[in-house]
């Protein structure tokens, strides 16, 4: 058990120093608008805050959770600024172009991607105990060793700086919770991911089902009730009057995103088609508006196989579970519209639990986590690597890696009806 813990406690260390030095090496322009929306609410408040035109950014459009996060990163950067300005006078030897560095855009730039690096670590450690909860003994570093260092994962949190581990967090936590039966934290952490990005939903439709089976009415009700005072409690100084109105809208407004296009660099079937340019949600596609059949496909395919796994079928397991969350999400990626690359996210973490268990999961999430990091590189391109340049600058090679992405959606959906995963 020594043994193990340190194991564990080396790849916490190990991930935590690749991430910082990663961070400090590009910012996307998501966490310049990060920076801005952190010094807006500390500096003018939590009131209005969603209602300000905010300089050289765009108006905030995430939930409640990731403000209040903005806010904590921007006292601690005004923390840490006292702290360098108190050793600088204090000590003659202290390097004091570090005051100026911590004041410019950088230093604002790496202290906004600390929450997502801290939920990393959260969710490498979750991963070391999930395999346990499910009753095995071999090979329970290996999720967190994947989640530690494949690329695609350091390559959102500590590089891009994008919020996305956040929610993740709260999503597999919930799973973790979930297993171990302890539906009141459970549904907790499911409402907290909700209330950090909405792009949790997409690996949740599984999840509900299967805790409305499980859950008694009494503990439902005390979920939903705890959730919803949790709910309000961080939605309230943003906007308290005429506050369930404004909560409603404010949640719609983020739920339909930030742009009405067809798909935002997506290796999808609406990128397959349609590629990267500018295509309006609602384009033609056979005399049918696209968006309607992206809805239309995802909700009759989500209801279809939640009908197939929970009434067809006598019992699911937990492991068929995460498999079925992943195939869910897998379809809200390939057929919603407005899909953007980082929403494969979800896809990817529910299975992580099993890579350790069953070496067809394991070839699988590796097979999808390379065509997602050539789709995370995609239009962004750093580091700049000519050849993967040349080759996503290509159409062809962008359909290639559609096909092969509906490929390993039809290869999940096997494993998932032959009822069999190692």
């Amino acid at each position: 058990m020594k043994r193990r813990l340190l194991s564990i406690k080396t790849i916490l260390i190990s991930a935590f120093i690749l991430r910082i030095t990663i961070s400090l090496l590009g910012e996307h322009g998501d966490v310049i608008n990060y920076h801005y929306w952190a010094m807006d609410i500390y500096d003018k408040g939590l009131l209005g805050f969603y209602d300000r035109n905010i300089a050289n950014a765009m108006r905030p459009t995430y939930p409640p959770l990731t403000s209040h996060l903005f806010y904590l990163t921007a006292f601690f950067h005004n923390l840490i600024w006292h702290l360098i300005w108190f050793l600088n006078n204090a000590f003659v030897i202290f390097p004091s172009n570090l005051i100026f560095w911590w004041e410019s855009e950088r230093g604002w730039y790496f202290i906004n991607k600390w929450p997502s690096i801290i939920a990393d670590l959260g969710i490498i450690y979750i991963l070391y105990l999930f395999p346990k909860v499910l009753g095995y003994k071999k090979n329970l570093l290996l999720p967190s060793l994947f989640f530690a260092f494949l690329p695609p994962f350091w390559y959102v949190s500590a590089l891009w700086g994008q919020t996305d581990s956040i929610y993740a967090f709260f999503v597999i936590a919930g799973f973790y919770f979930l297993a171990k039966e302890q539906y009141v934290s459970s549904f907790i952490s499911v409402a907290l991911s909700m209330l950090t990005k909405p792009t949790a939903f997409f690996a949740l439709p599984a999840y509900l089902v299967w805790y409305l089976k499980k859950a008694k009415p009494g503990i439902l009700l005390k979920s939903i009730v705890i959730s919803l005072i949790i709910g309000v409690v961080l939605y309230f100084p943003f906007h308290p009057d005429n506050f369930f109105v404004w909560v409603i809208r404010f949640y719609n407004h983020s739920l339909a995103g930030e742009l009405q296009l067809i798909v935002a660099n997506s290796f999808n079937v609406w990128g397959g088609v349609f590629g990267f340019k500018n295509t309006p949600e609602t384009t033609s596609f056979f005399g049918i508006p696209a968006n309607l059949i992206g809805n239309s496909l995802f909700v009759l395919f989500t209801l279809g196989i939640l009908f197939f796994s929970f009434l067809k079928q006598k019992d699911l397991s937990f492991e068929r579970l995460l498999i079925l969350s992943s195939i869910i999400s897998f379809a809200a990626f390939l057929f919603l519209p407005g899909m953007h690359e980082r929403y494969f996210f979800p896809t990817l973490l529910v299975l992580l639990p099993l890579v350790g268990i069953s070496k067809k999961i394991r070839n699988v999430f590796l097979a999808m986590s390379a065509v997602h990091l050539l789709n995370l590189y995609n239009f962004w391109f750093l580091p700049r690597v000519e050849i993967l340049v040349t080759l996503l600058s290509s159409t062809f090679f962008i359909k290639l890696l559609v096909i092969i992405n509906i490929l390993i959606f039809f290869y999940l959906i096997k494993i998932f009806k032959s009822g069999r995963i190692t």
